[in-house]
């Protein structure tokens, strides 16, 4: 039942996370990517307090727990800069893609190093969600006519998916030391002062309006969404699976273009959410 609840969360994180970039990506276009990062991490935050009055443990941190909850925020900070600026100055489906193969470094991670051991049966059910994945960000067409050449922009989807990779990796680790809601609030809390000394040593602004609260404020609480889903469901199943779930969350983000937007799903996207659907069901059985 809790390796269920597992694949449940993760499947809930994919949601949030999906939700999250559809509306992040429209609001970054007028607010900046940086504080669109910045204020949403900073709403996350804000809600975080509030729920650590009744989920805080407040245990004792070793300094080898401060030290990966300082370098799990540090990755975060680098993976969201690297693949903003990968975005503004790469071929989109390219970064967007790469980026979002995160799930497959984490469970190999996850395999390696927490000695995780899945069935084939899961093995295979991971590698239809993450070739799905790939399929339904990865969009031919885009990758002929978008902005960028193929080749552009590369290197920062590379550091964002080995960032990535490694962060949720680290989460996966400290939710079975600290607990779930713990490595939440706290990861947050020092990513969120580490994207303020960002702001400050490069001179970034950081000021918003007041008409762009509410979008922040929902983009926040779909990242808070997201983010506990995560913590959760890794702290009822193996890193190596909720991981790939949770990185399959393009998905959500196509499928709202879709409805929302109007956009029409290519012949290898419709096949891609079909082998993730596969995926999913079958690491259900």
């Amino acid at each position: 039942m809790e390796l269920l609840l597992g694949v449940f969360f993760g499947v809930i994180s994919m949601m949030g996370f999906g939700a999250q970039d559809f509306v992040m990506a429209r609001a970054s276009r007028r607010i900046g990517a940086f504080k669109t990062s910045l204020w949403f991490m900073a709403v996350a935050l804000g809600l975080m307090a509030l729920l650590s009055i009744f989920l805080f443990t407040s245990i004792a941190l070793t300094t080898t727990v401060l030290l990966v909850l300082l370098l799990a925020s540090l990755l975060s900070l680098v993976g969201l800069l690297s693949f903003n600026k990968g975005l503004r100055v790469g071929n989109i489906s390219v970064v967007a893609t790469l980026g979002n193969v995160w799930g497959a470094v984490t469970a190999v991670l996850g395999i390696v190093l927490l000695g995780e051991k899945i069935t084939l049966l899961q093995v295979f059910s991971i590698t239809l969600i993450i070739i799905g994945t790939i399929m339904v960000s990865l969009k031919l067409r885009g990758m002929l006519r978008g902005s960028g050449h193929i080749g552009e922009g590369v290197e920062f989807a590379v550091i964002t998916l080995f960032s990535w990779g490694i962060y949720y990796f680290l989460l996966g680790a400290l939710v079975k030391d600290i607990g779930w809601f713990d490595t939440a609030f706290l990861t947050t809390l020092i990513t969120v002062a580490l994207f303020i000394v960002y702001g400050i040593a490069t001179g970034s602004e950081m000021g918003i309006k007041r008409i762009d609260m509410p979008i922040l404020f929902f983009i926040g609480l779909l990242s808070l969404f997201g983010f506990l889903a995560y913590n959760l469901g890794v702290s009822y199943n193996y890193t190596s699976i909720v991981a790939p779930i949770s990185s399959a969350s393009p998905i959500i983000t196509i499928l709202l273009a879709l409805l929302l937007l109007k956009e029409r799903l290519s012949t290898s996207q419709q096949a891609g959410i079909v082998l993730v659907l596969i995926g999913l069901i079958a690491l259900s059985i």
